[in-house]
């Protein structure tokens, strides 16, 4: 009698044990983060379509830095964009216009770098944003930090 209760007992926790195993499935994929640890920052390429086709849509934060550690263009930016923006000629006669925003890394030398279209257009203005933001100078900080930090900065096509 008490080999037979205690082999029900016996299976009963086996049982239970099976059950709350079954409800608890985990994965053993790490999960995904965005890499905010320390980028590592090529040279800009000298085609920049390549870029173009990682299209995120995704939604930003507009900053994403400690409070106090913000970076600054040296200058104007918006004057700097407007000197260097071109229309490209394959869309004059299309009219295309609209703004394209796009993400990039400030390192801590204040290189910008891993650019990535956040809202696009039409792959020529893309392209032509990510070369104008290429050719930005370094940014400036207040107090060099330990990490850079993410940018949106938003270029405007508009035919006149």
């Amino acid at each position: 009698m008490i080999k037979k209760l205690l082999l029900v007992l016996l299976v009963s926790l086996f049982a239970v044990g099976n059950v709350n195993a079954q409800k608890q499935k985990r994965s053993m994929k790490p999960k995904k983060k965005e890499c905010f640890e320390r980028p590592y920052c090529v040279e800009p390429s000298v085609s920049p379509v390549c870029d173009t086709l990682n299209v995120d849509t995704l939604g930003a934060k507009m900053f994403e830095t400690v409070e106090g550690l913000k970076p600054s263009f040296p200058g104007d930016l918006l004057n700097f964009i407007a000197l260097n923006l071109q229309y490209p000629p394959e869309l004059s006669e299309n009219t295309v216009s609209g703004r394209v925003i796009v993400k990039f890394f400030v390192t801590p030398s204040g290189r910008c770098c891993l650019f990535r279209i956040m809202r696009s257009v039409d792959p020529y203005l893309d392209r032509e944003a990510l070369r104008v933001l290429k050719l930005m100078p370094a940014w400036e900080w207040e107090r060099r930090p330990k990490q850079g930090v993410w940018q949106l900065v938003p270029v405007t096509f508009r035919l006149l």
